[in-house]
């Protein structure tokens, strides 16, 4: 089963949002220091596109392409926990009563 709902992308593979190249980003360094701080905070780094020199920032996560499946996956692990906890609730308070 697979339970990876957010992923650490690699956008330096991933296609420049302008043009479409696949594999044309470069990682750019932060300007100055607050820059640095702000982007190790919310998981966005700045870019450069090879091919049509597209400057941005792109977000470190994505949500998975098969989220629906691993939202049914986690909504099933959460029955189950529960299904065990009742079991063990009954079976304790059946065991403690004389």
């Amino acid at each position: 089963m697979n339970f990876r709902l957010i992923i650490v992308r690699d956008a330096t593979v991933s296609s420049c949002p302008k043009c479409g190249t696949v594999g044309s980003l470069d990682r750019r360094k932060s300007k100055n220091r607050f820059e640095s701080i702000f982007a190790r905070i919310i998981r966005r780094k700045s870019y450069h596109c090879r091919e049509c020199k597209w400057d941005g920032k792109l977000f470190a996560y994505r949500i998975s392409r098969n989220w629906k499946s691993i939202v049914v996956n986690y909504i099933f692990l959460i029955i189950a926990l529960l299904i065990i906890l009742t079991a063990l609730i009954i079976l304790s308070k059946s065991i403690g009563s004389p």
